[in-house]
């Protein structure tokens, strides 16, 4: 049954112009400000061919280009991810046909399930077509395919992350706006909530860093996978949806 809910999601959300507009704005960020990195790549090693004689040790692409194309993907994603899921759950509670869905013999998992993936879908669809921009730069320079790759699997947890988080946020309101803002305002939070305490000593800092999406996800950027960090993401997307799945449970007994 949640294939059914799936393909109803993922066909609605492909026959939005939001999710062109969306995409549109999206890729033209990226291109915008990861060229911008090339070129900026490009002016500064031509500089330093220059002054090879005063010891300024080796530029690297990856240093440069690479790991500052992984943040930009996930800041981006934390802002594109809730006005995707904005639509999930608050629209149709607005038009009363969420409640319809309830009385269906459909399970609530289900549901969640079903909305979930398709939203999902369609962000790793957007986080695949960007991988042209680390084809391009690889044909021009040598950038560390492994720290790519592992690049790549981080910004894909972090849209995990982002997505469940956004799914949550539909679902406590029936106000597509404030749905989105809950979820930007909650994600930007767990982004940056590491940075924010990082000059707090002792036990409150490192908490404070234990709940930071931003400092598990650069470890990947750096081309290093460790299973505390995989773990985090899971965790976090899971612990969302069963918020979401209560929330579900809750509003088919009123109902």
């Amino acid at each position: 049954m949640w294939f059914a809910i799936y393909k109803r999601e993922l066909k609605a959300c492909l026959q939005s112009p939001v999710i062109y507009a969306l995409a549109g704005v999206y890729f033209f960020l990226t291109a915008y400000f990861t060229l911008g990195m090339m070129i900026e790549f490009s002016d500064a090693y031509n500089d330093y061919n220059m002054r090879q004689l005063y010891g300024m040790s080796s530029m690297n692409v990856t240093e440069w280009v690479v790991r500052g194309f992984f943040g930009l993907m996930n800041f981006l994603m934390l802002i594109v991810a809730p006005l995707l899921t904005m639509r999930l759950f608050a629209e149709e509670r607005r038009s009363r046909t969420f409640d319809l869905l309830v009385t269906c013999p459909v399970r609530d998992g289900d549901i969640l399930a079903g909305k979930f993936l398709s939203v999902l879908t369609i962000l790793g669809a957007l986080l695949a077509v960007c991988f042209v921009f680390p084809l391009i730069l690889g044909k021009y320079s040598q950038p560390e395919w492994a720290v790519v790759f592992a690049g790549y699997l981080g910004v894909a947890l972090c849209v995990l992350a982002f997505a469940a988080f956004g799914v949550f946020a539909s679902a406590i309101t029936e106000n597509q706006i404030i749905a989105a803002f809950i979820g930007f305002a909650g994600l930007l939070f767990f982004y940056l909530i590491g940075d924010v305490t990082s000059s707090q000593a002792g036990w409150k800092g490192k908490a404070a860093g234990a709940f930071s999406i931003r400092q598990h996800s650069m470890s990947f950027a750096q081309g290093v996978i460790e299973l505390k960090d995989i773990f985090f993401f899971f965790a976090f997307a899971a612990f969302f949806l069963f918020l979401s799945l209560e929330v579900l449970k809750a509003r088919r007994w009123r109902t």
